[in-house]
Formats: structure tokens, C-alpha cells, sequence
């Protein structure tokens, strides 16, 4: 039950950051995988995209390079993520 009011919340919060270009991109992946994350993906999901937004879609646009720190299976998986459709 704890985890599906913090996936409802991490949901929101992927459609509503205030950058249409990454609500996009992390709206749809979050709808596609949160479902599926267990409690350390969540954690790791959560700590990405407390970051910036301008500095998330560079990331993953290529723009800067992807940190070291947000290297992980989750962030592998949304780098991954075909968004095109998205934007």
C-alpha cells in the first residue's frame, strides 16, 4: 500500500515538472515502468528526477554528459526508453 501512494506521487511528479519536454519523456516512462519498480528502483528513480530539469533533458538528449552518480539500471532503462513519441 506505501508503494502505491509513492508511485502515484512519483507518477505526478513525472507529468507535472514544468518543462513540457521532460514531463513528457519522464510522464510516459514513468506510466510504462514505476508499476514494475521495487523499492531500491523507486529510490533511484526518485533521487533522478529531483535534478533539474533542463539538466534531465540534457542528459538525456545527449546536450551534457550523463553524471556518474545517476549511472543505473533505472537510469540505463529511461536513457534507453524510446521518447521520441513523446515530444
Amino acid at each position: 500500500m506505501k508503494n502505491d501512494t509513492r508511485k502515484k506521487r512519483l507518477l505526478y511528479q513525472s507529468f507535472h515538472r514544468g518543462c513540457k519536454e521532460t514531463d513528457a519523456i519522464l510522464g510516459n516512462f514513468a506510466r510504462k515502468y514505476l508499476d514494475e519498480f521495487n523499492d531500491e528502483e523507486l529510490d533511484l528513480y526518485e533521487s533522478f528526477i529531483s535534478e533539474d530539469d533542463w539538466d534531465i533533458y540534457a542528459w538525456l538528449t545527449g546536450s551534457l554528459p550523463f553524471p556518474k552518480e545517476h549511472d543505473n539500471e533505472i537510469t540505463r532503462l529511461l536513457r534507453d526508453f524510446d521518447f521520441s513519441g513523446s515530444l
